[in-house]
């Protein structure tokens, strides 16, 4: 794969569900790829992304590693209903009516 170096190739990475830029507005809360499955992130140990520059950002992304059985899907002890719902391509789905879903 090739090295991503720049923030519009990560949000065009094709390991990547969405994307949020938080650095804006007064609100500074960094950068966050969310990553499609099997993708996960050694640095967050999650299948997120999430840095305060575009530098650590690309390099982080960069250390991502396809990890199936990293994926854990909470399930309500109840209902039997898991918490987490996958698009049809596997990963997170979009932030509902977010200006950034892909």
């Amino acid at each position: 794969m090739v090295k991503v170096r720049t923030l519009a190739q990560a949000k065009a990475d094709p390991r990547v569900a969405s994307w949020s830029d938080e650095r804006g507005g007064g609100c500074n809360d960094g950068i966050w790829l969310y990553l499609k499955f099997p993708w996960f992130c050694p640095d967050s140990d999650l299948p997120v992304v999430h840095e305060w520059n575009v530098r650590e950002l690309c390099d982080s992304l960069n250390r991502c590693y396809e990890a199936p059985d990293r994926w854990e899907e909470p399930v309500c002890p109840e209902s039997g209903v898991r918490a987490v719902n996958r698009t049809s391509e596997g990963g997170l789905p979009p932030f509902a009516g977010g200006e950034n879903e892909l």
